[in-house]
Parts: structure tokens; C-alpha cells; sequence
């Protein structure tokens, strides 16, 4: 590729911009949408690098069909390299923005399906089952004292409503408690829809397209992609301790690793107010900051 006309610019100034360019060309619900679902499987992403890193993949498969349609691990060149993999030739690498105080760079990533050489093993557990998970939803909601859609409509029985249906509608309900404090009233729904999305995406079932409301600018859709990506990892956090669960994104091989495989931690702490590569036992150094320092919007 000629990297002159390349439009992910090397300036990291110049690509935060890209990251509101990319959403401020969005014009339907559904495109949003497609952006929430992978951040959602992207969730040790901060969300506007997930933009990113979406948006330079799509490039990147047009060039070659056998890339996958979305991006699933990435790591940096070092990195690949501890793991004895390394970029196939002629792969570009992707660009992220990371803020260190008030100080803006930029870093490079390669997803794994832009490496080759060691076989890269994920040891992911199982995946439960959408009741399973659904079930731990409806866990999570009595122990933050959130209204479970049973409760709001007697006449539904639970067991009949389809699992998919039931993991999306109770994200919704815990998210709009999640996000409550962190988004201006008007921009809270938007927040709350996109959280639901990102756990869809996660979890990997099907959802809606809801109306996020585009209304709100590029900057307050931002903004309710930072705190909603705030709030998912939360959820998805509560179902990995019930059950086991990470999705894939969250599996990183640490270097010393005889198997080539490892799973980063995610705890409750980590999902609220880190980026899940920040905590202490994540083996591959994700080199992207706190979600509160990158997302633009302000996240404090």
C-alpha cells in the first residue's frame, strides 16, 4: 500500500481526528451499531481505538481476502515477537492514539491474523450457554437492586423468552444504572443502548438495531461509546466471575507461557476503571491507556 495516500495518519493528533471523522460519517443506527458490537468483542480496547483499529482492518481485509472480517487480538510488533510470531510481509500495521499526561502518541498494532509462526493457542473456556448467561444477568441485577424485566412484567415467563432476546433487554436494564452518572440525562439511553450492543457483541448473540440516536454529534456519541465501553467490561466481568467466561479479545499468552496461551484478568476493579491490559496479571502488555485518559468526552 502506498502510505502516502494511506488515511491513518502517522501524527497522533491527526488521527484522534479520523476517530471523529469515522463517527461523524455514520448516518444510520445500524452502522452504529456495528461499531458497539466490536468494540464489544474488542474489550480490552479503549472504544476510540476500537474505531480505529475497525476502521484500518477494513482496509487492511480489502487487500487481502484472507483476512477475517473483524479484527480479534493485537498486540505489537515486540510483542508478537516474544510469542514468536511475526507480521506476514506487505501487512500494515495499525494505528492507535495513547495519551501519556497531556501528551498524545502513536503506537502500532498488528492483529493476529496479520502474523505468522508460532501457532497461537487461545485456551478460552467454553462459552456458557445464552441461558446460562442470561441467568447471570438477571444475578447481576438483583445485586444491584435493578428491576429484572420479570418483575416489571408479570405475565412474561422467562423460561420462554428467547436467551438472546432476554441477555440484551437485561444489559439494557443494568446499563441505564451503570451509565447514570457519567453522561448528561439526554445522552444516557444512547449510553445505555450502546452498553447492551457491546455485551451482545461479547458474548457473540445476536441484537437489535435500536434507535442510539444520532442527534447527539460526533463528540456525545463519543462520549457514550467511552461510558458505555465502561459499563459493558463491568457486565462481562460479573458473567466471567459466575461462570468462567472471557471473550476472546481478553486472551493474552504471556511470553514465559510453555503453551503459548494464558487469560487476562479481568476482575470487577479492572472492568470498572482500568483498560483489562492495565491489571497486574495480564501476560501481553496491551499498550493502550485507562479508558478515562483516551476516550474523548472527558471520562474522569
Amino acid at each position: 500500500m502506498d502510505m502516502d495516500s494511506y488515511p491513518f495518519s502517522t501524527d497522533p493528533y491527526r488521527l484522534r481526528g479520523r476517530a471523529f471523522s469515522i463517527v461523524g460519517s455514520m448516518t444510520s443506527d445500524s452502522q452504529w451499531r456495528d461499531a458497539a458490537l466490536v468494540s464489544g468483542r474488542l474489550s480490552s480496547w479503549a472504544f476510540t481505538n476500537s474505531i480505529l483499529i475497525a476502521a484500518q482492518h477494513r482496509l487492511e481485509a480489502e487487500r487481502f481476502a484472507v483476512m477475517p472480517a473483524d479484527p480479534t487480538l493485537l498486540a505489537s510488533k515486540p510483542q508478537w515477537a516474544r510469542m514468536g510470531r511475526y507480521p506476514k510481509d506487505g501487512r500494515t500495521p495499525y494505528r492507535i492514539v495513547e495519551q501519556d499526561g497531556t501528551t498524545l502518541t502513536t503506537r502500532y498494532v498488528f492483529d493476529v491474523s496479520q502474523t505468522d509462526g508460532k501457532p497461537f493457542l487461545q485456551l478460552a473456556p467454553s462459552k456458557p450457554s445464552a441461558t446460562v448467561l442470561a441467568s447471570m444477568l438477571d444475578a447481576m441485577c438483583e445485586d444491584l437492586n435493578v428491576q429484572p424485566q420479570a418483575d416489571a412484567d408479570p405475565d412474561m415467563d422467562p423460561e420462554l423468552v428467547d436467551p438472546a432476546d432476554r441477555i440484551h433487554s437485561t444489559a439494557l436494564l443494568i446499563a441505564r444504572t451503570l451509565v447514570a452518572d457519567d453522561v448528561p440525562e439526554s445522552l444516557a439511553e444512547t449510553a445505555a443502548l450502546t452498553a447492551a450492543c457491546m455485551v451482545c457483541g461479547a458474548v457473540g448473540c445476536d441484537t437489535a438495531v435500536d434507535p442510539f440516536g444520532f442527534e447527539t454529534g460526533a463528540e456525545g456519541l463519543l462520549l457514550c461509546g467511552g461510558v458505555a465501553r465502561k459499563a459493558a467490561r463491568r457486565i462481562i466481568a460479573y458473567c466471567g466471575r459466575g461462570t468462567g467466561y472471557r471473550d476472546g479479545s481478553m486472551l493474552a499468552p504471556p511470553p514465559s507461557s510453555s503453551d503459548g496461551a494464558g487469560l487476562a484478568d479481568m476482575g470487577e476493579e479492572a472492568a470498572m476503571d482500568v483498560e483489562p491490559a492495565t491489571a497486574s496479571l495480564i501476560g501481553l502488555d496491551n499498550p493502550v491507556p485507562p479508558v478515562q485518559s483516551i476516550d474523548f468526552g472527558g471520562l474522569e
